[in-house]
């Protein structure tokens, strides 16, 4: 590891100590996905990070998502912030502690969000299939 991007992670040195190795890591991780709808906020750098391609159509980017923008009252194309967005459309602050966002504040806030839009989003991609 050669930058634990501890200001978003959270992650210092001490905590990889006994951490699982990412081949391993990275296989458990990919079971879980295959086949699945996965829900993330600029989800493509996770997958990224993980060395992976997910399909576009089982792929729900919630700052790629433009009725949750139109909620939000920004333009359709723009690319929001999970803080941003959440402010906006839950009324709640996220990621305002000094050791690294908490992934799963990131998590719940960015399935909140989905789930706000899911009727109206789904049907539009069942009528306008993205290509994978």
């Amino acid at each position: 590891i050669v930058d634990y991007r501890t200001r978003w992670s959270g992650i210092r040195k001490q905590h990889m100590v006994n951490a699982t190795p990412f081949k391993i890591a990275r296989s458990q991780i990919l079971k879980i996905l295959t086949g699945k709808i996965v829900v993330g906020h600029a989800i493509h750098n996770d997958f990224k990070a993980l060395q992976y391609f997910h399909p576009k159509s089982l792929t729900r980017d919630t700052s790629h998502i433009p009725p949750l923008n139109r909620k939000a009252d920004c333009p359709e194309n723009a690319t929001m912030s999970l803080k941003r967005l959440t402010k906006k459309l839950l009324n709640r602050d996220i990621q305002v502690g000094k050791s690294g966002h908490s992934s799963v504040e990131d998590a719940q806030a960015t399935m909140e969000l989905y789930k706000l839009v899911e009727v109206e989003w789904e049907q539009h991609l069942a009528q306008n299939p993205p290509n994978d």
